[in-house]
Formats: C-alpha cells, sequence, structure tokens
C-alpha cells in the first residue's frame, strides 16, 4: 500500500489532499510519505520477481495467490496490461473483500477472467481484446 507520510492537523492534510488533486494521484508524493510512481515501481519489482520465480527451472505453481489492499491491485493491474495514468485514475479500488482474477490463456499472457469481480471506472476505457478488436465501455 502507499504510504501517505505523518498526518498531524487536519488544516495540513485538507491543503495536502487539494495539493495532490492539483498534481494528480499517481504523482504526488506526500510529504515523508510516497507517490502513486513510487508504489508502482514497488508492484513493478514484484512483478518481475514473481516472472523469474514461474519462469524459473523449477516447477511453477498451479496458482498464484496474492493477498492485497485495493490500490495495490489497480497497480498490479496498471503495470501487467501498461494502463495510461489517466486510464489508472479511472478504475476504481475494489470493495471490501473483491478479488480479481487473472487467467493465463493459451498465448501465455494473463487475462481478467469473469470467475472474480470486473474492476470498475469512472470514465469510458479502451478495452484491448484478445483477438485484437477494441471497444470503449465504462467498466462495472
Amino acid at each position: 500500500e502507499q504510504e501517505w507520510g505523518n498526518f498531524q492537523s487536519t488544516r495540513d492534510s485538507d491543503k495536502i489532499l487539494q495539493d495532490r488533486e492539483k498534481v494528480g494521484r499517481f504523482f504526488y508524493r506526500f510529504q515523508t510519505g510516497e507517490s502513486g510512481a513510487d508504489v508502482y515501481d514497488r508492484v513493478s519489482s514484484f512483478l518481475q520477481s514473481l516472472f523469474r520465480r514461474l519462469d524459473g527451472p523449477q516447477t511453477p505453481p498451479q496458482n498464484v495467490l496474492i493477498v492485497s489492499h485495493g490500490l495495490m491491485m489497480r497497480f498490479f493491474l496498471m503495470r501487467y496490461f501498461r494502463w495510461s495514468v489517466e486510464t489508472f485514475e479511472t478504475v476504481w479500488n475494489p470493495d471490501n473483500c473483491e478479488f480479481w482474477v487473472l487467467e493465463k490463456c493459451e498465448k501465455g499472457i494473463y487475462t481478467l477472467s469473469d470467475q472474480g469481480t470486473i474492476p470498475k471506472s469512472t470514465k469510458k476505457v479502451t478495452v484491448v481484446f484478445n483477438d485484437g478488436h477494441e471497444e470503449e465501455r465504462v467498466l462495472g
């Protein structure tokens, strides 16, 4: 999850949240904390480690379960599916206990499965399907 730093007064926290809205949630770095871009980098390192394990010489696990906060789930999908910052910022965090499932396809890539819930978004996003066609839709 993202380190928000040290909030001591309500007045300061209101100003910080206003500044964050001006800069953008992804790029704003909290004083003594992290930006969304910092978390994205951490997720990137995790994905590299995960794929090294899955592609390594030992027999890979059949399933991988990642238990995480909603923001990390969004960053994971952003990193894996190469979402833009604009797309990332339109996708909502999942509800408590909601889960998203990625399934490995024949081509060796992972796609969002309908076994879990599908991420919801506030704006139309372009969805690119396995067969290459694209559709604009509001998710959820």
